[in-house]
């Protein structure tokens, strides 16, 4: 068994191979990952939200906003 050893940012829950290992095709692979949590910012999933935006989006729900900060000071004025 041969190994190989890269750095890679996860995206949309894909990893991308480094051009230098494209060659590898339609093979069995072992995967490993390492990570560091402290590398995780902030208490969400970064995944989630964008993935509730783009359904959002799909919907036409914000699609009437014109000038968005306009927009959340009128939604802000309501809480008061």
């Amino acid at each position: 068994m041969k190994a190989i050893e890269f750095e890679t940012c996860i995206k949309k829950r894909s990893i991308s191979i480094p051009e230098q290992f494209q060659n590898l095709d339609n093979i069995r692979a072992r995967v490993i990952l390492l990570f560091s949590e402290s590398e995780k910012q902030g208490n969400y999933d970064k995944n989630l939200l964008f993935l509730a935006f783009d359904k959002a989006q799909q919907k036409g729900i914000f699609k009437n906003i014109d000038n968005s900060v306009a927009w959340q000071k009128q939604v802000r004025d309501e809480w008061e």
